[in-house]
């Protein structure tokens, strides 16, 4: 039997999102009603450096994901990702331990699957200075917009943290109106924490959830 990983943590709250979207999605997809229908699953919860914005030391970074995985391993994870979009940059390094799928890849090849041209982009500053969704956007000949103000994601990002989720939402409403305004034929929610403060009903542009997409992706390698 198969296990899949979730290197949470970053943040707590949407590394629980992540692992509801896995069940939810194997009892809408794959008909799951027992207990036994369920995967086999290890969430492990890292306190990791913060990575919201772009001062971090990235060796301790790395040092701590290294950890997270061992941990994974340790307890049967056969394949893994890590629910933190900022986090995607070590993906290529950590792939040398671990089977791991990408948040930036699974979003982005469900972006082009969908047909999606440009894209609107909500993240975190390490996320967007790192370009990887820049970078996997351009190779299918799409395009990505960003906000106006950064720093209204961040502080968005920070309030969710603290559980906060009406300011957040007002500000993330007001962000995907601005990215619609120009030009946007979807947004990509690229840090897990935001779809625990806005969801599609909230919003006249097409979603792409990254840590849904991604627990979904999951669930699809779990069952090859």
């Amino acid at each position: 039997m198969k296990t899949i990983g979730i290197l949470g943590g970053m943040g707590p709250e949407a590394s629980a999102y992540a692992y509801l979207e896995i069940i939810r999605f194997c009892q809408t997809e794959y008909g799951a009603r027992k207990d036994s229908d369920f995967p086999s699953i290890v969430l492990y919860n890292l306190p990791a450096p913060d990575v919201v914005e772009s001062n971090f030391n990235k060796f301790e970074v790395l040092d701590s994901l290294d950890f997270g995985i061992s941990v994974l391993k340790r307890a049967g994870a056969d394949f893994s990702f890590i629910a933190c979009n900022s986090m995607d940059s070590f993906i290529p390094k950590l792939r040398e331990k671990m089977d791991l799928l990408s948040l930036v890849e699974e979003t982005v090849k469900e972006a082009k699957n969908k047909g999606f041209k440009t894209l609107g982009l909500l993240a975190t500053e390490t996320t967007i200075f790192s370009g990887r969704y820049q970078e996997y956007t351009k190779k299918f000949g799409m395009e990505i917009l960003l906000p106006d103000r950064q720093d209204q994601i961040t502080i968005a990002i920070r309030g969710i943290l603290t559980g906060e989720k009406q300011v957040p939402n007002s500000i993330l409403s007001d962000v995907l109106r601005n990215l619609e305004s120009k030009g946007a034929d979807a947004a990509i929610l690229g840090c897990t924490d935001l779809p625990l403060a806005i969801n599609q009903s909230e919003s006249n542009l097409p979603l792409l959830d990254s840590v849904g997409i991604t627990s979904r992706a999951a669930v699809k390698k779990y069952y090859e």
